[in-house]
């Protein structure tokens, strides 16, 4: 028999089966390209890697539509590595950036909604004088948390500003009243907010 008629029925029966990349040898793209070694103009090869190559480019699109960003792009680099002319790969490179931009946004809006909501409770943790404790539920840490999602927030570092001149205030007032070592704390607190 015609050794690249051979490969073109196993390669067919492999690409029916949908082993399209594997198993090693016997996927219907090394079966494809088995053949086409044999003779490179052969059309039914050809036609057959692109169809390998339609099929990879399937699973990048539901990956994508499924928002599993980094699945589509492996499959996308697949494609590219068995047909880098495919006319589809421009358009799922765009929607891959598209798709990075909208998570960037997303998560800067997630980001932005926490440091809002840090900022009201440390607001309100000062008005009712919980600069420091209790652990966990006080300004100092709500502020340090903000500024850890959002090092240049000015909001941010207005509220560090306050909290930071109320502590100090209420380490002199402490100090005025000989009660030394709660006036060291505020002094601390103030000094790990980044005051002088």
């Amino acid at each position: 028999p015609d050794p690249v008629k051979a490969e073109l029925a196993l390669a067919q029966e492999a690409f029916a089966q949908g082993k399209y990349l594997e198993p090693a040898n016997e996927s219907a793209l090394d079966l494809y390209r088995s053949a086409l070694a044999l003779d490179p103009n052969n059309a039914e090869a050809l036609a057959g890697i692109r169809a390998v190559t339609d099929k990879v480019l399937e699973r990048a699109e539901a990956a994508l539509l499924a928002e599993r960003i980094e699945e589509a792009i492996v499959s996308i680099e697949r494609a590219r590595d068995i047909d880098a002319q495919h006319p589809r790969l421009a358009f799922l490179d765009t929607q891959i950036a598209r798709e990075r931009e909208r998570l960037k946004l997303s998560q800067a809006q997630e980001v932005g909604n926490r440091v809002a909501a840090l900022l009201s409770q440390a607001g309100e943790r000062m008005r009712t004088g919980r600069l420091i404790a209790p652990a966990n539920s006080n300004a100092r840490d709500a502020l340090l948390e903000a500024r850890r999602l959002d090092p240049t927030n000015p909001a941010v570092a207005q509220s560090i500003r306050e909290l930071a001149g109320e502590l100090t205030e209420q380490a002199r007032q402490l100090v005025a009243q000989n009660k030394l070592d709660e006036a060291q704390a505020y002094v601390s607190a103030a000094r790990q907010l980044g005051s002088a």
